[in-house]
């Protein structure tokens, strides 16, 4: 019997050594395989990469991105990869998508996000909300994006997981600061996938009808609001945003609910336009839903 224990010991001490080490190579295994979360055939750069400034805990392997090609602010965000919608966090404007196995995509500094309800299923490539600057300067709009793992249902003792993209883009963590800043991300355009916004708008066709004003607001930033567009059953996609001088102007801001904040202005007289867009690549005549005239 004595001569056993030298064997036991070996075994219960592989066994407890192999409890320690298998945990982290089982939740690599079961990563979600992710997607770049920016618009198809679009490319961003990483401004802030792994480890130090202000990513240091959970999200010490995340990346805040800008696009390199156009507007980062009202830039739609889409799911890295299929899951079901977990959270919503205001101040910070961010959504965290569930991946299962304990795995969660956040996306944060949102300027709006599409209200799915908690549970609802969300496609790979499906779009979340566009690019803000929640919970940042407003100078300072980007895309803060990582992976992480977290226990139980409420997704304690939360990690960051080094990312990885079907791209081809592979990103271990070597542990040395702000690491792959500047690094650029060219997002894959392929059947099925989600267009850039410039692709989607290709027809006037059976196009959603013009918002119209449902709140002026008031104030410093006042929130401008309009009543939700008609479709021709495709489905309501967003909103193109502009805001300036050109009483006939059009811009690039897109925004997914029917609101928007107006930007800090210099005195004068200004013109909020906006027209709708829908999932079929239709887009509304441009209309005026306010004029103005700040001090």
């Amino acid at each position: 019997m004595f001569a056993l224990r030298p064997v036991a010991f070996a075994l219960i001490s592989a066994l407890l050594l192999g409890a320690l080490f298998v945990p982290t190579t089982m939740h690599a295994a079961s990563a979600p395989s992710l997607s770049l979360p920016i618009p198809a055939g679009e490319t961003w750069k990483v401004i802030q990469g792994y480890n130090c400034g202000t990513h240091t805990g959970y999200d010490e392997n995340a990346f805040d991105l800008v696009n390199t090609d156009g507007r980062t602010r009202g830039a739609p965000v889409v799911a890295a990869a299929d899951g079901t919608y977990w959270w919503w966090g205001q101040r910070g404007g961010s959504v965290i998508l569930s991946h299962g196995n304990g795995f969660y995509t956040m996306y944060s500094h949102l300027e709006s996000r599409v209200a799915f309800k908690k549970g609802q299923p969300v496609a790979r490539g499906t779009v979340i909300g566009t690019v803000g600057s929640a919970g940042t300067s407003y100078s300072n709009p980007h895309l803060h994006f990582e992976l992480f793992y977290g226990k139980g249902v409420g997704a304690t003792n939360r990690r960051g997981v080094p990312l990885s993209f079907v791209e081809g883009y592979t990103f271990p963590d070597s542990g040395k600061c702000n690491q792959y800043a500047g690094t650029r991300l060219t997002a894959r355009l392929g059947a099925g996938e989600q267009k850039t916004l410039a692709q989607s708008v290709v027809s006037d066709h059976n196009a959603p009808s013009m918002p119209t004003l449902s709140d002026a607001g008031q104030g410093t930033n006042q929130i401008v609001r309009w009543t939700p567009a008609v479709d021709a059953g495709t489905g309501v996609k967003g909103y193109q945003v502009y805001v300036g001088a050109d009483p006939n102007g059009t811009g690039e801001w897109f925004v997914v609910e029917q609101e928007v904040a107006l930007p800090t202005l210099p005195a004068g007289r200004y013109a909020v336009r906006v027209r709708a867009l829908d999932n079929a690549g239709n887009a509304s005549a441009w209309t005026t839903l306010l004029t103005v005239d700040l001090p």
